[in-house]
């Protein structure tokens, strides 16, 4: 596990995010409902892939 927080700009509903790293560099994206514990998983993506969508904002 690399990081976890709380994060409110996937939906109307805040959700835990919890990304992690695989052995090969995968990173994988996990969405877990604080009030149920329903989980979601977002495309795995390579680990040198910095996902910013360029709005200035911690991504």
């Amino acid at each position: 596990m690399t990081s976890v927080e709380l994060a409110d700009d996937h939906g109307a509903t805040p959700v835990w995010e919890v990304e992690t790293v695989t052995g090969d560099g995968t990173e994988h994206e996990l969405l877990v409902d604080p009030h149920t514990g329903a989980l979601r998983t977002v495309s795995p993506r390579a680990a040198n892939d910095d996902h910013d969508d360029h709005d200035g904002g911690d991504d």
